[in-house]
């Protein structure tokens, strides 16, 4: 009983640091994204292939994971961003990009295709979970209060009001969604060596929706 609350516990834990990491992008650019479920894969994939394939340590292949994500979230965030697409268009681009990853990742022989990788290590465990959570609360924190916060904070309110004052939209939403696709790396990387085994179809648009609904739930 204690090892199932435990688990629950876990995986709270885990998807609570992904979604801390989107409310920043959502609540505080007001901009919608239904493909963060593909940050969440990049970041399990790197973790697994680094410790499993390369035999690195765990603690190498997360903070890996996490930096991986957040330059996969600058390919679909520079060109959509830059062009300042609107908040329902933009939401669309997330979407047809988290599919896309999830149908790459189940081609490509170094994830081990549709049949996904097993065996990992149980690494994410209660107190690393619970230590790594408070780290991102943190540092979410200090950017929410910090200048780039507060810029982001304005363009949610009032964007034309904010660019005409001289903050550049394209730079504070890329910031913003590179913060929240490293974190959702960072609970990718945790969550695979917690299950201790990922396949592709674990990280559908289903999942990004189940995120944003608890960003929108926990009050943006």
């Amino acid at each position: 009983m204690l090892a199932y609350i435990q688990g629950v516990l876990i995986l709270a834990l885990i998807n609570a640091i992904s979604v801390v990491g989107l409310a920043v992008f959502t609540g505080f650019t007001g901009l919608m994204s239904l493909g963060h479920a593909a940050f969440i894969a990049v970041g399990a994939y790197t973790c697994a292939i680094t410790t499993k394939t390369f035999g690195l340590p765990f603690i190498v292949g997360l903070p890996l994971s996490g930096l991986v994500a957040g330059l996969v979230s600058l390919i679909i965030g520079i060109p959509t961003l830059r062009v300042k697409l609107r908040s329902d268009y933009f939401t669309i681009a997330t979407l047809g990009f988290g599919e896309a990853m999830r149908v790459i990742l189940e081609n490509l022989s170094l994830t081990n295709g549709a049949r996904g990788m097993a065996g990992l290590k149980h690494f994410s465990t209660l107190p690393t979970v619970l230590l790594i959570f408070v780290l991102v609360v943190f540092f979410t924190k200090n950017f929410i209060f910090s200048r780039y916060g507060r810029m982001s904070i304005a363009v949610r309110e009032d964007f034309t009001a904010a660019e005409m004052t001289g903050i550049n939209l394209f730079s504070v939403r890329l910031r913003a969604l590179f913060f929240s696709a490293v974190c959702a790396g960072i609970g990718g990387a945790l969550m695979a060596h917690h299950i201790r085994f990922i396949q592709p179809n674990m990280f559908t648009n289903v999942q990004s929706t189940l995120m944003t609904a608890s960003v929108v739930a926990g009050g943006m």
